[in-house]
């Protein structure tokens, strides 16, 4: 059987030699590993910034997109398992908060080491029904990411233009539809909630989550559990950043993580 760890890589983007600390960040749907390129330069070289690359985007171009959560999750874990031992904390949005927690439940079925933090943004608690979209014809489907992005700009823009190019679509569309049929058709059960603890984002005019299905996540976790709202919409994570970091920077100090 071929492994995925091959179609999964991360990303360093901070720091060469040996670091104290490795934040290994999930991108949302459709994203790479660059939406956390910046997030090098809030952090001090102790840290190492890693964004996760799944297959058909940045060096991946060309390989077949995953569409199975547990698949995605087993290719990480594969990557952190043989690339990137060492004390970690977890950052998701959306899709990626997701991809995040079933890495966390993969590592523990190995017996590897947990993330000291569960950083998870912008989705509601698995054990919460979602509004499933994959299965929307082009137009539609565009349109609900048109829906989830106002109220930022740059997303929004970054879209409209998908919708306006038919190679975009060709190029594109199939990454993110892929992204999104893994999150429709994960199927929540119930296992002991994680060791490590959770800390959750979510933005105050997001039409994806609400405050009771963001609370939902403590119910995931035998430790700590917190939660945070950022003023925008579904993609604070950009509009808010320098926000968004300084939180991530006073969890982990309240935690006696050094940084």
């Amino acid at each position: 059987m071929t492994s995925v760890q091959t179609q999964v890589t991360l990303k360093r983007f901070s720091g060469k030699g040996p670091a104290d600390l490795k934040l290994i960040c999930f991108p949302y749907a459709g994203g790479s590993a660059g939406v956390f390129r910046s997030w090098a330069g809030f952090f001090p070289e102790s840290v190492s910034v890693y964004g996760v690359n799944l297959p058909g985007r940045d060096e991946n171009i060309g390989s077949e997109c995953l569409d199975n959560l547990l698949e995605i999750a087993r290719g990480v874990a594969d990557c952190l398992e043989n690339e990137c031992a060492g004390p970690s904390v977890f950052f998701g949005h959306s899709m990626g908060a997701l991809v995040a927690w079933v890495t966390a439940r993969e590592l523990r079925k190995r017996e590897l080491p947990l993330p000291l933090q569960l950083f998870l943004s912008g989705m509601n608690a698995p054990s919460v029904p979602r509004d499933e979209f994959s299965h929307l014809d082009d137009d539609a489907f565009i349109q609900k990411l048109l829906d989830m992005s106002e109220g930022s700009p740059a997303i929004f823009d970054k879209i409209s233009m998908i919708r306006e190019e038919p190679e975009l679509i060709e190029l594109m569309l199939p990454v993110v539809r892929a992204d999104v049929r893994s999150v429709d058709s994960y199927s929540y059960t119930h296992e002991t909630p994680l060791a490590c603890p959770i800390f959750s984002f979510y933005g105050s005019m997001d039409r994806q989550t609400a405050p009771e299905a963001i609370a939902a996540w403590k119910d995931e976790t035998e430790g700590s559990f917190g939660m945070h709202e950022f003023d925008g919409s579904h993609f604070f994570l950009h509009d808010r950043e320098p926000e968004v970091l300084d939180k991530i920077k006073a969890v982990l100090s309240e935690r006696d993580i050094k940084i």
